[in-house]
Order: structure tokens, then sequence, then C-alpha cells
């Protein structure tokens, strides 16, 4: 009795709605968030500068975790959160729409479980700086204006709870204000 669809536009949804509809047939978006898709290439190419950036100082822009799909921004950064308000918004505001899940509202994985490393090759018995994302310049100076200190001085930022707390909240503030923006047009959030 529930769809939920990953549909690239709202026009998408503008012409499933009224056919599930007919059949009784509820409508739902899901959305990737922090992890670019359907408009990758195209935001990739204008904001190279709002991709994430591992703890070598390295952006998903120059270099790839894992897969080439990979390509999450950074959470910290203003510019971020106020396309991702507009995409969802622009979904949400769809007639018909019961309501809108968000997934990759994340960092890229840090660890891949255990039978994920044949696959690529590697081995993960800790969080190795090439997989540990949220260094993002923004990230880092947003948190150094709260807390006084850079968390890449630390002999080991991956043990770093006040920094590792930092950069969840700043993922948990997305998500939020993304609930915002769907609850302001009716819809549910998931």
């Amino acid at each position: 009795d529930g769809l939920m669809l990953n549909a690239p536009t709202p026009d998408d949804y503008r012409r499933l709605i009224p056919i599930a509809n007919r059949h009784g047939i509820t409508v739902y978006a899901w959305l990737w968030t922090l992890n670019l898709e359907h408009d990758r290439k195209q935001i990739m190419a204008e904001h190279p500068e709002w991709l994430s950036v591992n703890r070598d100082g390295y952006s998903l822009v120059d270099s790839m975790a894992y897969v080439p799909h990979y390509t999450f921004l950074c959470p910290a950064l203003p510019e971020v959160r106020e396309y991702l308000k507009e995409r969802v918004r622009s979904f949400a505001e769809v007639e018909g729409l019961e309501g809108i899940a968000i997934d990759f509202n994340r960092f890229v994985d840090v660890l891949l479980p255990t039978t994920r490393w044949p696959r690529f090759g590697i081995e993960q018995d800790r969080e190795y700086p090439q997989w540990d994302y949220g260094y993002h310049p923004a990230m880092i100076e947003k948190f150094k204006t709260l807390h006084g200190y850079d968390p890449r001085k630390q002999e080991d930022p991956a043990q770093d709870t006040l920094w590792r707390q930092f950069r969840c909240d700043q993922v948990t503030e997305v998500a939020n204000e993304l609930a915002e923006v769907v609850r302001s047009c009716g819809k549910v959030m998931g």
C-alpha cells in the first residue's frame, strides 16, 4: 500500500503519484543527502570545495574512498546545508507526496565490515587516516572556535571523543534542519 521511490527529480514523483494513488498506493521519496547521487557530477564540477576531506587532508574530489559513488559533502558548510534544504524542499512541495526518508546522511565508512576487506584489499584493525573523513577546513575551524584546539594536533584524533561527537553533531544538525523543511511542507520525515 506504499512505495518508497528514489527518483532523480520532483517531476518524476509528480508523474508517478496520480498513477500510484489510483491503485491505493501512497508514495514517499527516498533521498540521499550528504552523499551525492543523481546530481553528483554537476555538484562536483560546480562546487568541489563542498566535498568531505579525510584526516590525510585529501578531498573526495581528489581521492576515492572505496567506490566512486562515495562523494560525501561536508555537513559543517552553511552552503551545503542550504543546498540540501532547497533540494529537499523541492521534493517536499510535491503535491500528494506523503513524506521523505533520507539516506547517506553520514560520513564515509571509517571501518568496513571484515567481510568487505578482501574486496578492497584492506585490513582495518583501527581507524586509518585515509578513511577517516570529516576534516574539511570549515569543520576544523568550527571546532576550533568552539573548543579552542585543532583536533589534528592530537596524537590520535580518532580517539578524541570531543572531536568525534562534534562531527556526529554536525550530521545530526543537518538531519534536524532537513526534518524542519519536510515538516513545514506538511510531510512526514524518516
